[in-house]
């Protein structure tokens, strides 16, 4: 299903995004956990660059932090997963809303700073797991 996109000449961003759009569209019932696994990426990848960490868990309540942060410590993504495990650890264990913010403030300015490179690499990496 994904075969003609993997071997086709675009960039690996457009790879990455063009299979998460088909997935999106999918059952969720019928995914492989590969599959599962691209749209937790994804989830995270638009939500925090759309409005942060707060907006991330605002969204998602977190459900799928746990599992991506795994995903993306076995697929060597080591900078896009310690960012959101120390998303996570803010957002459990600190009750104020302004210090939580505020620190996931400090993670969203990391995360913004991460190169073309990291990103590159871990739409190459997320694309490959599906073959």
């Amino acid at each position: 299903m994904y075969k003609d996109i993997i071997e086709s000449n675009m960039t690996n961003e457009e790879k990455f995004y063009k299979i998460a759009e088909l997935i999106h569209k999918k059952d969720d019932q019928a995914l492989s956990e590969e599959e599962k696994l691209i749209i937790f990426v994804d989830i995270y990848l638009n939500e925090v660059n759309n409005g942060g960490f707060e907006q991330y868990f605002l969204n998602t309540e977190g459900e799928f932090a746990d599992n991506t942060v795994k995903f993306l410590k076995k697929i060597n993504g080591q900078n896009f997963s310690a960012l959101l495990k120390g998303a996570i650890e803010i957002y459990t264990n600190e009750k104020d809303d302004d210090v939580r913010f505020d620190k996931l403030n400090e993670l969203d300015n990391d995360f913004y700073e991460l190169n073309a490179i990291d990103y590159d690499n871990l739409y190459k990496i997320c694309v490959e797991n599906l073959k």
